[in-house]
């Protein structure tokens, strides 16, 4: 666990311990990934990055603390990470979590890509 100023310097040192072949996982909340959508492009994306966005997809419907100050984005989060052609899952119990973990770590090392996990519901308590 390595800490950061802010998500974009999280994607960036995610990034460098991929490219020196660990397993890699960056968390943040939502507003992280607006943050962080310059490093998550050219890095994860363009040159085959992958690695795996845990995100706190507060603002969701199913957001159990839903504010005004999170819903203006979160409901924006899924069209950006499509923008970004980032895949993701919306995670919304515990139920099969470490395996739905695995599948999202097995898809980012075939995609070679970035690819994220939505937590909302449950995990927004």
């Amino acid at each position: 666990m390595v800490p950061v100023g802010s998500e974009a310097e999280g994607v960036s040192i995610a990034a460098g311990a991929a490219l020196g072949g660990k397993v890699v996982a960056s968390y943040m909340e939502e507003t992280g990934v607006y943050v962080s959508c310059y490093n998550i492009l050219p890095v994860g994306v363009r040159y085959g990055v992958p690695m795996l966005l845990l995100v706190s997809y507060v603002g969701s419907f199913a957001d159990r603390r839903n504010s005004f100050l999170y819903v203006q984005r979160g409901f924006k989060l899924i069209p950006q990470l499509e923008a970004l052609d980032v895949q993701y899952q919306v995670i919304r119990n515990g139920e099969g979590l470490e395996r739905k973990v695995k599948d999202a770590v097995r898809m980012m090392n075939s995609l070679k890509q970035p690819v994220a996990l939505l937590f909302t519901e449950d995990f927004t308590l």
